[in-house]
C-alpha cells in the first residue's frame, strides 16, 4: 500500500499542513490512507473523494475550510 509522508501532507479539504500529534480523522482511498484535520474536513472528501485527490483541495489558499481553518 502506497502512503503519502505525513511531514508533506495538506488536508485535502481545508489545505492545511497535517501534523499527525493532532491530525487523527484518518480514511482509505484508493489504496492511501488520508489524514484530515477533523471530521468536518474529512465528511465531504469521503463524498467525493476523487474531486479532492484530482483538485487536491477544496478551498482556496487563505479561505476557510468546513472546519473553519484557514489553508
Amino acid at each position: 500500500m502506497a502512503t503519502r509522508s505525513t511531514a508533506a501532507q495538506e488536508d485535502l479539504v481545508c489545505g492545511i499542513p497535517l501534523d499527525l500529534s493532532w491530525a487523527t480523522v484518518p480514511t482509505e482511498h484508493a489504496g492511501n490512507r488520508r489524514q484530515f484535520c477533523n471530521r468536518g474536513c474529512k465528511a465531504p472528501f469521503d463524498k467525493n473523494p476523487d474531486g479532492f485527490v484530482t483538485s487536491e483541495r477544496m478551498n482556496t489558499p487563505g479561505a476557510d475550510g468546513p472546519c473553519g481553518r484557514q489553508g
